[in-house]
């Protein structure tokens, strides 16, 4: 692909705006990614699992700590969300699954596997995270990796400005592939789905910034 900067352009904007905010407020890290989606699945208002991560960041050392403790201590914090005994259980199964998995509560292990590989370890966490979620905790580790665009994220898009009311999925990949090279490109549509989702928290510690090059694993 041809390099591209889109520094003066609608996306290249956009983009700005959001690396921008990674250091203003927070971006959920890959492992708060997973924790949020196991938190909100089913849920019709995101804020709900966004203030139980806050919650649970305040009232535990760490997440490790989460992982052993009671799940009535975790349920009650988790409390007023609905079905709060069951995700507090939920939740502490997946870190108990990834700590077997990878010895410690880190997902970086994921760096060097293939994509496909990399998914089904995910998927074995048996954390019933959605296809946005997966795919985006795969892109902070291999930025070529490409993300499908939801609903949510063709909706903050339009919200943004770069589609017009009734745009499609179609407009805006071709609108980003213009503008922007591959790497932007994936990191704009990371934004728009995170954004899409709700998962932006000004209680989540910032995300590490991606990396420009493209890294040997990316063509796996």
């Amino acid at each position: 692909m041809t390099e591209k900067t889109g520094k003066s352009t609608v996306c290249g904007k956009v983009l700005a705006d959001y690396r921008k905010m990674k250091t203003a407020c927070g971006i959920y890290e890959p492992l708060q990614l997973m924790m949020f989606s196991v938190l909100s699945d089913g849920l019709d208002n995101p804020e709900l699992a966004v203030a139980a991560m806050a919650r649970l960041e305040k009232s535990f050392i760490d997440m490790n700590e989460l992982r052993v403790s009671r799940l009535a201590e975790i349920a009650r914090v988790l409390d007023p969300m609905p079905e709060a005994d069951e995700r507090a259980m939920n939740l502490r199964k997946m870190l108990t699954k990834l700590f077997e998995l990878a010895g410690c509560l880190d997902l970086s292990f994921l760096i060097e596997m293939k994509a496909l590989d990399a998914r089904k370890a995910l998927n074995d966490l048996d954390a019933n995270v959605s296809r946005q979620a997966l795919a985006l905790v795969m892109f902070a580790y291999c930025p070529g990796v490409t993300i499908p665009v939801s609903n949510e994220g063709l909706k903050a898009a339009t919200t943004k400005g770069l589609l017009k009311r009734g745009g499609n999925k179609q407009q805006l990949q071709k609108l980003m592939q213009t503008e922007l090279d591959e790497f932007d490109c994936a990191e704009l549509l990371q934004y728009l789905e995170a954004d899409g989702a709700g998962i932006l928290s000004g209680s989540a510690k910032p995300s590490k910034a991606v990396k420009k090059e493209k890294p040997s694993h990316s063509k796996k």
